[in-house]
């Protein structure tokens, strides 16, 4: 969980740089802020190819819609 490693600012400067990279590369994204702590998608920018998931859901759902993907490596993601 973002929160137990990064401060607020922290997390907040992550998620600009991965927007950044985004925006460069025109890619589409969905970001999960679940365990980023006080970061609201409406503080982040809003362009139509990010979409922010602000509650859990299923990763072997979401993951059949996605080209690539980025997590944190945990097992039960992997697993997905």
């Amino acid at each position: 969980m973002m929160g137990t490693m990064f401060e607020a600012d922290e997390q907040m400067e992550f998620i600009r740089k991965i927007l950044l990279a985004l925006d460069r590369n025109n890619c589409k994204a969905v970001i999960s802020l679940v365990g980023f702590t006080n970061t609201a998608a409406s503080k982040l920018s809003t362009t139509d190819n990010i979409f922010y998931l602000a509650h859990a859901i299923p990763h072997s759902w979401l993951f059949l819609y996605m080209t690539a993907t980025i997590h944190h490596g945990g097992a039960g993601t992997t697993h997905a």
